[in-house]
Protein backbone atom coordinates (compact mmCIF):
# COMPACT_ATOMS: atom_id res chain seq x y z
CA UNK A 1 0.00 0.00 0.00
CA UNK A 2 1.53 3.57 -1.18
CA UNK A 3 2.79 5.87 1.23
CA UNK A 4 0.60 8.58 -1.11
CA UNK A 5 -2.49 7.02 -0.10
CA UNK A 6 -2.05 7.65 3.92
CA UNK A 7 -2.14 11.56 4.89
CA UNK A 8 0.30 12.97 7.52
CA UNK A 9 -0.81 15.87 10.29
CA UNK A 10 0.12 19.37 9.52
CA UNK A 11 1.63 21.85 11.73
CA UNK A 12 0.90 25.43 12.69
CA UNK A 13 -0.10 27.86 15.97
CA UNK A 14 -1.60 31.50 17.31
CA UNK A 15 0.39 34.98 19.01
CA UNK A 16 2.72 34.64 21.94
CA UNK A 17 2.57 38.02 24.43
CA UNK A 18 5.65 36.86 26.19
CA UNK A 19 9.46 39.19 25.09
CA UNK A 20 11.85 37.13 24.31
CA UNK A 21 15.77 37.07 25.34
CA UNK A 22 18.47 39.34 23.94
CA UNK A 23 20.65 38.67 20.81
CA UNK A 24 22.39 35.64 19.96
CA UNK A 25 25.89 36.18 19.87
CA UNK A 26 27.97 35.81 16.66
CA UNK A 27 29.64 32.51 17.97
CA UNK A 28 28.22 29.25 19.47
CA UNK A 29 28.74 29.46 23.37
CA UNK A 30 27.66 27.14 26.36
CA UNK A 31 23.73 26.40 26.56
CA UNK A 32 21.96 25.90 29.98
CA UNK A 33 21.49 22.70 31.77
CA UNK A 34 17.18 23.36 30.39
CA UNK A 35 18.07 23.74 27.22
CA UNK A 36 20.73 20.86 26.58
CA UNK A 37 17.78 18.81 27.96
CA UNK A 38 15.30 20.45 25.63
CA UNK A 39 17.66 19.78 22.54
CA UNK A 40 18.12 15.68 23.47
CA UNK A 41 14.68 15.68 23.64
CA UNK A 42 14.55 17.26 20.31
CA UNK A 43 17.15 15.23 18.86
CA UNK A 44 15.33 11.85 19.90
CA UNK A 45 11.48 13.03 18.82
CA UNK A 46 13.43 13.64 15.36
CA UNK A 47 15.03 10.40 15.47
CA UNK A 48 11.66 8.45 16.34
CA UNK A 49 10.06 11.03 13.00
CA UNK A 50 12.86 9.67 10.53
CA UNK A 51 12.43 5.86 11.86
CA UNK A 52 8.35 6.61 11.18
CA UNK A 53 9.74 7.78 7.77
CA UNK A 54 11.94 4.96 6.85
CA UNK A 55 9.22 2.12 7.93
CA UNK A 56 6.66 3.66 6.26
CA UNK A 57 9.05 4.07 2.96
CA UNK A 58 10.17 0.43 3.67
CA UNK A 59 7.07 -1.01 3.65
CA UNK A 60 5.24 0.92 1.09
CA UNK A 61 8.17 -0.17 -1.11
CA UNK A 62 7.21 -4.08 -0.33
CA UNK A 63 4.01 -3.91 -0.53
CA UNK A 64 3.79 -2.31 -3.47
CA UNK A 65 6.55 -5.14 -5.26
CA UNK A 66 3.99 -7.16 -4.14
CA UNK A 67 0.97 -5.79 -5.03
CA UNK A 68 2.08 -4.83 -8.55
CA UNK A 69 2.10 -8.13 -9.28
CA UNK A 70 -0.99 -9.12 -8.21
CA UNK A 71 -3.24 -6.03 -9.46
CA UNK A 72 -3.23 -4.65 -12.84
CA UNK A 73 -1.86 -0.89 -12.94
CA UNK A 74 -5.61 -0.07 -13.64
CA UNK A 75 -6.30 -0.74 -9.64
CA UNK A 76 -3.69 1.30 -8.65
CA UNK A 77 -4.41 4.18 -11.04
CA UNK A 78 -8.62 4.30 -9.91
CA UNK A 79 -7.45 4.36 -5.74
CA UNK A 80 -4.11 6.65 -6.57
CA UNK A 81 -6.92 9.38 -7.84
CA UNK A 82 -9.64 8.68 -5.46
CA UNK A 83 -7.02 9.10 -2.89
CA UNK A 84 -5.85 12.44 -4.11
CA UNK A 85 -9.08 13.74 -4.28
CA UNK A 86 -10.26 13.16 -0.88
CA UNK A 87 -6.53 14.79 0.38
CA UNK A 88 -7.52 17.56 -1.71
CA UNK A 89 -10.78 18.40 -0.31
CA UNK A 90 -9.28 17.52 2.90
CA UNK A 91 -6.77 20.32 2.68
CA UNK A 92 -8.57 22.85 1.93
CA UNK A 93 -10.45 22.50 5.40
CA UNK A 94 -6.82 22.40 7.36
CA UNK A 95 -7.45 24.24 10.96
CA UNK A 96 -4.64 22.76 12.78
CA UNK A 97 -6.81 22.95 15.82
CA UNK A 98 -4.49 20.37 17.33
CA UNK A 99 -1.14 22.72 17.23
CA UNK A 100 -3.43 25.32 19.27
CA UNK A 101 -2.96 22.69 22.33
CA UNK A 102 0.71 22.16 21.57
CA UNK A 103 1.78 25.70 21.67
CA UNK A 104 -0.61 26.14 24.87
CA UNK A 105 0.86 26.33 28.44
CA UNK A 106 -1.44 24.68 30.19
CA UNK A 107 -4.40 23.65 27.76
CA UNK A 108 -7.54 23.48 29.58
CA UNK A 109 -10.51 20.45 29.39
CA UNK A 110 -12.34 23.25 27.37
CA UNK A 111 -9.72 23.46 24.92
CA UNK A 112 -9.25 19.57 24.52
CA UNK A 113 -12.93 19.25 23.88
CA UNK A 114 -13.68 21.86 21.63
CA UNK A 115 -10.46 20.70 19.52
CA UNK A 116 -12.02 17.39 19.60
CA UNK A 117 -15.66 19.09 18.36
CA UNK A 118 -14.14 21.32 15.98
CA UNK A 119 -11.92 18.22 13.96
CA UNK A 120 -14.82 15.93 14.22
CA UNK A 121 -17.08 18.80 12.74
CA UNK A 122 -14.31 18.99 10.12
CA UNK A 123 -13.90 15.63 8.90
CA UNK A 124 -17.61 15.07 8.81
CA UNK A 125 -18.00 18.16 6.59
CA UNK A 126 -15.39 16.68 4.61
CA UNK A 127 -16.77 13.34 4.38
CA UNK A 128 -19.95 15.10 3.20
CA UNK A 129 -18.05 16.98 0.40
CA UNK A 130 -16.71 13.72 -0.76
CA UNK A 131 -20.05 12.00 -1.07
CA UNK A 132 -21.58 15.35 -2.58
CA UNK A 133 -19.19 15.15 -5.34
CA UNK A 134 -17.95 11.08 -5.69
CA UNK A 135 -20.98 10.80 -9.22
CA UNK A 136 -20.15 13.92 -10.51
CA UNK A 137 -15.91 13.24 -10.32
CA UNK A 138 -16.52 9.62 -11.36
CA UNK A 139 -18.61 10.88 -14.61
CA UNK A 140 -15.67 13.75 -15.54
CA UNK A 141 -13.10 10.96 -15.69
CA UNK A 142 -15.69 8.51 -17.26
CA UNK A 143 -14.81 5.65 -14.74
CA UNK A 144 -17.98 4.63 -12.68
CA UNK A 145 -15.90 2.46 -10.33
CA UNK A 146 -14.35 5.57 -8.97
CA UNK A 147 -17.90 6.75 -7.52
CA UNK A 148 -17.90 3.69 -5.12
CA UNK A 149 -14.08 4.32 -3.83
CA UNK A 150 -14.61 8.04 -2.76
CA UNK A 151 -18.01 6.44 -1.20
CA UNK A 152 -15.58 3.98 0.87
CA UNK A 153 -13.01 6.74 1.66
CA UNK A 154 -15.83 9.18 2.95
CA UNK A 155 -16.82 6.36 5.18
CA UNK A 156 -13.05 6.71 6.65
CA UNK A 157 -12.86 10.53 6.95
CA UNK A 158 -15.78 10.13 8.89
CA UNK A 159 -14.18 7.57 11.49
CA UNK A 160 -11.24 9.43 12.16
CA UNK A 161 -13.60 12.32 13.46
CA UNK A 162 -13.86 10.93 16.94
CA UNK A 163 -10.26 9.81 16.70
CA UNK A 164 -8.93 10.69 20.55
CA UNK A 165 -7.89 13.69 21.00
CA UNK A 166 -5.53 13.49 24.10
CA UNK A 167 -3.00 11.97 22.10
CA UNK A 168 -2.11 15.27 21.11
CA UNK A 169 -0.09 14.90 24.23
CA UNK A 170 2.38 12.51 22.47
CA UNK A 171 3.17 16.05 20.64
CA UNK A 172 2.81 18.15 23.56
CA UNK A 173 5.32 15.95 25.28
CA UNK A 174 7.78 14.79 23.06
CA UNK A 175 6.89 11.29 23.36
CA UNK A 176 7.01 10.80 19.76
CA UNK A 177 7.71 6.86 20.44
CA UNK A 178 4.29 6.65 21.42
CA UNK A 179 3.18 8.29 17.95
CA UNK A 180 5.10 5.80 16.61
CA UNK A 181 3.12 2.91 18.13
CA UNK A 182 0.05 4.48 17.70
CA UNK A 183 0.87 4.21 13.78
CA UNK A 184 2.22 1.20 13.42
CA UNK A 185 0.08 -1.70 14.28
CA UNK A 186 -2.73 -0.23 11.83
CA UNK A 187 -0.11 0.50 8.88
CA UNK A 188 1.09 -2.99 9.52
CA UNK A 189 -2.20 -4.38 10.28
CA UNK A 190 -3.39 -2.59 6.88
CA UNK A 191 -0.70 -3.75 4.91
CA UNK A 192 -1.09 -7.58 5.72
CA UNK A 193 -4.71 -7.20 5.06
CA UNK A 194 -4.18 -5.33 1.74
CA UNK A 195 -1.68 -8.36 0.46
CA UNK A 196 -4.09 -10.97 1.73
CA UNK A 197 -7.11 -9.53 -0.01
CA UNK A 198 -5.03 -8.65 -3.33
CA UNK A 199 -4.39 -12.74 -3.37
CA UNK A 200 -7.75 -13.64 -2.77
CA UNK A 201 -9.94 -10.46 -4.96
CA UNK A 202 -7.21 -9.34 -7.22
CA UNK A 203 -9.02 -6.55 -7.36
CA UNK A 204 -8.87 -2.53 -6.27
CA UNK A 205 -11.10 -2.71 -3.30
CA UNK A 206 -8.10 -4.71 -1.89
CA UNK A 207 -6.27 -1.36 -1.22
CA UNK A 208 -9.36 0.38 -0.13
CA UNK A 209 -9.86 -2.01 2.40
CA UNK A 210 -6.72 -1.51 3.65
CA UNK A 211 -6.81 1.70 3.74
CA UNK A 212 -10.28 2.00 5.79
CA UNK A 213 -8.42 -0.48 8.21
CA UNK A 214 -5.71 1.48 8.99
CA UNK A 215 -7.92 4.48 9.56
CA UNK A 216 -10.12 2.40 11.87
CA UNK A 217 -7.94 1.00 14.16
CA UNK A 218 -5.96 3.81 14.53
CA UNK A 219 -8.93 5.45 15.55
CA UNK A 220 -9.51 2.50 18.09
CA UNK A 221 -5.79 2.10 19.33
CA UNK A 222 -6.02 6.29 20.15
CA UNK A 223 -8.18 4.73 23.13
CA UNK A 224 -6.60 2.26 24.21
CA UNK A 225 -2.85 4.68 24.50
CA UNK A 226 -4.68 7.87 26.40
CA UNK A 227 -7.29 7.69 28.65
CA UNK A 228 -8.44 11.29 27.72
CA UNK A 229 -12.08 10.95 26.90
CA UNK A 230 -13.58 14.46 24.89
CA UNK A 231 -17.22 15.82 25.56
CA UNK A 232 -18.59 17.42 22.38
CA UNK A 233 -18.35 21.56 23.14
CA UNK A 234 -17.37 25.06 21.67
CA UNK A 235 -16.92 26.74 24.70
CA UNK A 236 -13.07 27.55 24.01
CA UNK A 237 -14.09 28.34 20.80
CA UNK A 238 -12.92 32.02 19.98
CA UNK A 239 -9.75 30.37 21.76
CA UNK A 240 -8.94 28.51 18.55
CA UNK A 241 -10.74 30.23 15.82
CA UNK A 242 -8.39 33.07 15.37
CA UNK A 243 -5.17 30.53 15.16
CA UNK A 244 -7.39 28.20 12.97
CA UNK A 245 -8.40 31.37 10.13
CA UNK A 246 -4.80 32.20 9.86
CA UNK A 247 -3.88 28.33 9.06
CA UNK A 248 -6.21 27.74 6.86
CA UNK A 249 -5.69 31.05 4.42
CA UNK A 250 -2.20 30.03 4.60
CA UNK A 251 -3.16 26.45 3.87
CA UNK A 252 -4.91 27.26 0.69
CA UNK A 253 -2.03 30.10 0.10
CA UNK A 254 0.89 26.78 0.03
CA UNK A 255 -1.86 24.97 -2.00
CA UNK A 256 -1.33 27.15 -4.79
CA UNK A 257 1.83 28.00 -4.87
CA UNK A 258 2.52 24.23 -4.94
CA UNK A 259 0.45 23.62 -7.56
CA UNK A 260 1.77 26.22 -9.70
CA UNK A 261 5.05 25.08 -11.27
CA UNK A 262 3.39 22.04 -12.41
CA UNK A 263 0.55 23.58 -14.28
CA UNK A 264 2.55 26.59 -15.60
CA UNK A 265 5.08 23.78 -17.55
CA UNK A 266 1.91 21.95 -18.07
CA UNK A 267 -0.05 24.56 -20.28
CA UNK A 268 3.62 26.39 -21.72
CA UNK A 269 5.90 23.41 -22.40
CA UNK A 270 3.69 19.92 -22.55
CA UNK A 271 3.00 17.16 -20.08
CA UNK A 272 6.02 15.00 -21.10
CA UNK A 273 8.19 18.28 -19.34
CA UNK A 274 6.17 18.17 -16.35
CA UNK A 275 7.41 14.50 -15.70
CA UNK A 276 10.56 15.74 -15.83
CA UNK A 277 10.57 18.45 -13.77
CA UNK A 278 8.69 16.35 -11.02
CA UNK A 279 11.04 13.64 -11.22
CA UNK A 280 14.23 16.07 -10.68
CA UNK A 281 12.15 17.64 -7.88
CA UNK A 282 11.12 14.21 -6.15
CA UNK A 283 14.80 13.92 -5.93
CA UNK A 284 15.99 17.22 -5.07
CA UNK A 285 13.72 17.17 -1.89
CA UNK A 286 14.68 14.05 -0.30
CA UNK A 287 17.22 16.22 2.02
CA UNK A 288 13.83 18.14 2.80
CA UNK A 289 11.38 15.19 2.91
CA UNK A 290 13.67 12.83 5.12
CA UNK A 291 15.53 15.44 6.90
CA UNK A 292 14.24 18.97 7.79
CA UNK A 293 10.24 17.79 7.45
CA UNK A 294 10.99 15.04 10.35
CA UNK A 295 12.96 17.32 12.33
CA UNK A 296 10.68 20.63 12.03
CA UNK A 297 7.82 18.07 13.48
CA UNK A 298 9.96 17.65 16.49
CA UNK A 299 11.14 21.48 16.75
CA UNK A 300 7.06 22.30 16.62
CA UNK A 301 6.84 20.95 20.05
CA UNK A 302 10.13 21.42 21.40
CA UNK A 303 9.78 25.35 20.67
CA UNK A 304 6.51 25.60 21.99
CA UNK A 305 8.22 23.76 25.09
CA UNK A 306 10.91 25.86 24.86
CA UNK A 307 8.61 28.87 25.30
CA UNK A 308 6.90 27.53 28.15
CA UNK A 309 10.37 27.20 30.07
CA UNK A 310 11.09 30.70 29.18
CA UNK A 311 14.08 28.91 27.63
CA UNK A 312 16.58 31.35 25.18
CA UNK A 313 14.36 31.10 21.99
CA UNK A 314 17.64 32.81 20.15
CA UNK A 315 20.52 30.03 21.07
CA UNK A 316 17.34 27.53 20.88
CA UNK A 317 17.32 28.43 17.37
CA UNK A 318 20.51 28.51 16.27
CA UNK A 319 21.93 25.10 18.06
CA UNK A 320 18.71 23.66 16.00
CA UNK A 321 20.17 25.43 12.56
CA UNK A 322 23.24 24.18 13.23
CA UNK A 323 22.54 20.66 13.98
CA UNK A 324 20.31 20.14 11.27
CA UNK A 325 22.68 22.29 8.51
CA UNK A 326 25.50 19.76 9.53
CA UNK A 327 23.35 16.77 7.86
CA UNK A 328 21.78 18.58 4.83
CA UNK A 329 24.31 20.80 3.40
CA UNK A 330 26.13 17.63 2.58
CA UNK A 331 23.28 16.14 1.50
CA UNK A 332 21.88 18.95 -1.40
CA UNK A 333 25.42 19.60 -2.50
CA UNK A 334 26.18 15.91 -2.46
CA UNK A 335 23.01 15.08 -4.43
CA UNK A 336 24.00 18.26 -7.03
CA UNK A 337 27.13 16.37 -7.48
CA UNK A 338 26.36 13.17 -8.18
CA UNK A 339 22.99 13.72 -9.85
CA UNK A 340 24.93 12.63 -13.60
CA UNK A 341 25.46 9.26 -12.91
CA UNK A 342 22.59 8.81 -10.41
CA UNK A 343 19.90 10.22 -13.04
CA UNK A 344 21.88 7.63 -15.73
CA UNK A 345 21.70 4.71 -13.64
CA UNK A 346 18.39 4.92 -11.98
CA UNK A 347 16.59 6.42 -15.06
CA UNK A 348 18.25 6.13 -17.72
CA UNK A 349 19.82 8.22 -20.57
CA UNK A 350 16.05 9.46 -21.60
CA UNK A 351 15.88 11.44 -18.62
CA UNK A 352 19.40 13.13 -18.68
CA UNK A 353 17.84 16.44 -18.98
CA UNK A 354 16.72 16.11 -15.45
CA UNK A 355 20.18 16.45 -14.27
CA UNK A 356 20.33 20.24 -14.30
CA UNK A 357 17.19 21.01 -12.87
CA UNK A 358 18.29 19.07 -10.42
CA UNK A 359 21.55 19.80 -9.77
CA UNK A 360 19.79 23.52 -9.89
CA UNK A 361 17.31 22.61 -7.31
CA UNK A 362 19.29 20.16 -4.77
CA UNK A 363 21.69 23.70 -4.05
CA UNK A 364 19.05 25.47 -3.47
CA UNK A 365 17.64 23.19 -1.06
CA UNK A 366 21.03 24.21 1.25
CA UNK A 367 18.80 27.19 2.44
CA UNK A 368 15.93 25.74 2.72
CA UNK A 369 16.80 24.56 6.31
CA UNK A 370 16.93 28.54 7.32
CA UNK A 371 12.98 29.00 6.27
CA UNK A 372 11.89 25.74 7.23
CA UNK A 373 13.13 25.81 10.95
CA UNK A 374 12.29 29.35 11.10
CA UNK A 375 8.64 29.29 9.93
CA UNK A 376 8.15 26.44 12.33
CA UNK A 377 9.66 28.88 15.27
CA UNK A 378 7.01 31.23 13.92
CA UNK A 379 4.02 29.00 13.62
CA UNK A 380 4.61 27.30 17.09
CA UNK A 381 4.54 30.81 18.33
CA UNK A 382 1.70 31.94 16.35
CA UNK A 383 3.00 34.46 14.25
CA UNK A 384 0.71 33.77 11.84
CA UNK A 385 -0.17 37.28 10.02
CA UNK A 386 2.97 38.05 9.44
CA UNK A 387 3.93 34.10 8.02
CA UNK A 388 0.94 34.90 5.72
CA UNK A 389 1.84 38.12 4.79
CA UNK A 390 5.42 36.84 4.02
CA UNK A 391 4.06 33.37 2.16
CA UNK A 392 1.73 35.30 0.15
CA UNK A 393 4.85 38.33 -1.60
CA UNK A 394 6.78 35.76 -2.35
CA UNK A 395 4.47 33.39 -4.02
CA UNK A 396 3.60 36.34 -6.30
CA UNK A 397 6.82 37.31 -7.15
CA UNK A 398 7.92 33.44 -7.54
CA UNK A 399 5.35 32.79 -9.73
CA UNK A 400 6.05 35.93 -11.74
CA UNK A 401 9.64 34.81 -12.24
CA UNK A 402 8.53 31.36 -13.14
CA UNK A 403 6.30 32.46 -15.24
CA UNK A 404 8.16 34.55 -17.31
CA UNK A 405 11.72 32.57 -17.24
CA UNK A 406 9.65 29.87 -18.77
CA UNK A 407 8.83 31.45 -21.53
CA UNK A 408 12.29 33.25 -22.03
CA UNK A 409 14.45 30.05 -20.83
CA UNK A 410 12.71 26.86 -21.07
CA UNK A 411 12.35 24.36 -17.92
CA UNK A 412 15.58 25.49 -16.80
CA UNK A 413 13.96 29.23 -16.90
CA UNK A 414 11.33 28.03 -14.68
CA UNK A 415 13.06 25.87 -12.10
CA UNK A 416 15.66 29.28 -11.88
CA UNK A 417 12.85 31.17 -11.20
CA UNK A 418 11.67 29.00 -8.78
CA UNK A 419 14.51 28.47 -7.04
CA UNK A 420 14.89 32.10 -6.67
CA UNK A 421 11.69 32.79 -5.28
CA UNK A 422 12.07 29.54 -2.75
CA UNK A 423 15.03 31.60 -1.63
CA UNK A 424 13.30 35.22 -1.59
CA UNK A 425 10.72 33.52 1.12
CA UNK A 426 13.36 32.12 2.81
CA UNK A 427 15.16 34.94 3.17
CA UNK A 428 12.07 37.20 4.41
CA UNK A 429 10.97 34.51 6.95
CA UNK A 430 14.57 34.10 8.73
CA UNK A 431 14.69 38.25 8.49
CA UNK A 432 11.33 38.22 10.33
CA UNK A 433 12.81 35.33 12.60
CA UNK A 434 15.69 37.61 13.66
CA UNK A 435 13.95 40.77 14.25
CA UNK A 436 11.55 39.12 16.20
CA UNK A 437 13.64 36.97 18.40
CA UNK A 438 17.12 39.09 18.48
CA UNK A 439 18.85 36.54 16.56
CA UNK A 440 21.79 38.33 13.90
CA UNK A 441 23.26 37.56 11.37
CA UNK A 442 26.49 36.92 12.79
CA UNK A 443 24.98 34.56 15.49
CA UNK A 444 23.87 32.24 12.20
CA UNK A 445 27.33 32.15 10.75
CA UNK A 446 29.02 31.37 13.87
CA UNK A 447 26.68 27.71 13.99
CA UNK A 448 27.11 26.90 10.15
CA UNK A 449 30.64 28.38 9.19
CA UNK A 450 32.13 25.06 9.92
CA UNK A 451 29.73 22.71 8.09
CA UNK A 452 29.89 25.16 5.14
CA UNK A 453 33.55 25.01 5.05
CA UNK A 454 33.81 21.31 5.09
CA UNK A 455 31.01 21.00 2.46
CA UNK A 456 33.05 23.21 0.34
CA UNK A 457 36.12 20.93 0.74
CA UNK A 458 33.77 17.82 0.37
CA UNK A 459 32.83 19.45 -3.32
CA UNK A 460 35.97 20.13 -4.15
CA UNK A 461 37.41 16.45 -3.69
CA UNK A 462 34.78 15.42 -5.94
CA UNK A 463 35.17 17.61 -8.38
CA UNK A 464 38.63 17.04 -8.79
CA UNK A 465 38.01 13.45 -8.95
CA UNK A 466 36.77 13.78 -12.29
CA UNK A 467 33.98 11.04 -11.73
CA UNK A 468 30.91 13.37 -11.38
CA UNK A 469 31.12 13.87 -15.02
CA UNK A 470 29.80 10.58 -17.23
CA UNK A 471 30.31 9.36 -20.53
CA UNK A 472 27.17 8.97 -22.15
CA UNK A 473 27.10 5.36 -23.37
CA UNK A 474 28.28 4.69 -19.85
CA UNK A 475 27.00 0.89 -18.95
CA UNK A 476 25.21 0.13 -15.65
CA UNK A 477 28.59 -1.26 -13.92
CA UNK A 478 30.21 1.81 -14.70
CA UNK A 479 28.15 3.94 -13.19
CA UNK A 480 27.31 1.49 -10.50
CA UNK A 481 30.95 1.78 -9.77
CA UNK A 482 31.12 5.40 -10.20
CA UNK A 483 28.51 5.88 -7.12
CA UNK A 484 29.98 3.56 -5.05
CA UNK A 485 33.38 5.49 -4.98
CA UNK A 486 31.56 9.21 -5.47
CA UNK A 487 29.24 8.33 -2.26
CA UNK A 488 31.79 7.20 0.73
CA UNK A 489 34.32 9.10 -0.60
CA UNK A 490 32.09 12.07 -0.23
CA UNK A 491 31.08 10.86 3.31
CA UNK A 492 34.59 10.74 4.61
CA UNK A 493 35.76 13.68 3.21
CA UNK A 494 32.68 15.77 4.41
CA UNK A 495 33.55 13.98 8.09
CA UNK A 496 37.19 14.36 7.94
CA UNK A 497 37.01 18.15 6.75
CA UNK A 498 34.49 18.64 9.54
CA UNK A 499 36.83 16.96 12.44
CA UNK A 500 40.00 19.43 11.05
CA UNK A 501 37.73 22.73 10.95
CA UNK A 502 36.38 21.82 14.42
CA UNK A 503 39.64 20.70 15.91
CA UNK A 504 41.82 23.97 15.01
CA UNK A 505 38.55 26.12 15.96
CA UNK A 506 39.33 24.76 19.47
CA UNK A 507 36.03 22.35 19.60
CA UNK A 508 33.78 25.07 20.51
CA UNK A 509 30.60 24.18 21.58
CA UNK A 510 28.37 23.89 18.82
CA UNK A 511 26.90 21.07 15.89
CA UNK A 512 29.59 19.19 16.41
CA UNK A 513 29.19 18.43 20.13
CA UNK A 514 25.42 18.19 20.40
CA UNK A 515 25.90 15.81 17.96
CA UNK A 516 28.69 13.78 19.84
CA UNK A 517 26.55 14.14 23.14
CA UNK A 518 23.49 12.46 20.88
CA UNK A 519 25.93 9.49 19.13
CA UNK A 520 27.98 8.49 22.24
CA UNK A 521 25.46 6.88 24.44
CA UNK A 522 24.32 4.99 22.13
CA UNK A 523 27.57 4.38 20.95
CA UNK A 524 28.54 3.22 24.94
CA UNK A 525 25.17 0.84 24.52
CA UNK A 526 26.17 -0.68 21.47
CA UNK A 527 29.61 -1.61 22.88
CA UNK A 528 28.55 -2.63 26.22
CA UNK A 529 25.92 -5.09 24.33
CA UNK A 530 29.01 -6.23 21.57
CA UNK A 531 31.14 -6.87 25.08
CA UNK A 532 28.53 -8.92 26.78
CA UNK A 533 27.83 -10.92 23.76
CA UNK A 534 31.38 -11.73 23.58
CA UNK A 535 31.10 -12.93 27.02
CA UNK A 536 28.35 -14.82 26.68
CA UNK A 537 29.88 -16.64 23.85
CA UNK A 538 33.23 -16.80 25.34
Amino acid sequence: MSEAMEREPVMSDKAPSDALPAAAGAAAGPISGGQKALLTKTAKATGWVMIWRLFTRTIGLISTLILVRLLVPADFGLVALGTSFAQAIDALSVLGVDDVLIREKSPTPALYNTAFTLNALRNCLTALLILLTAIPVASFFGEPRLAHILFALALGTVAEAFENVGIIDFRRDMTFEKEFQLRLIPRLAGTIATITLAFLWRNYWALVVGILLTRFLRVAMSYTMHPYRARFSLSAWRHIIGFSLWTWVISLVVLMRDRTASFVIGRLLGPAQVGIFSIAGEIASLPTTELIQPICRACFSAFAAARHAGENLAETYLRVIGSTSLLTMPACVGIALVAEPLVHLALGPRWMSAVPLLQIMALGGVFTVFGAISGTLLSSHGVLAPMFRIIMFSYVISATLFIMLTLKLGLIGGVIGGTLGSFLETSFFTHALFRRYGVTLGGLFGHIWRPFLATGAMAGLLLGSGLTHVAANADAATLTRTLLILIPLGVVAYTLALLIVWTVAGRPQGPETDLLSLVQPVLRRLSTLFRGRRARAG
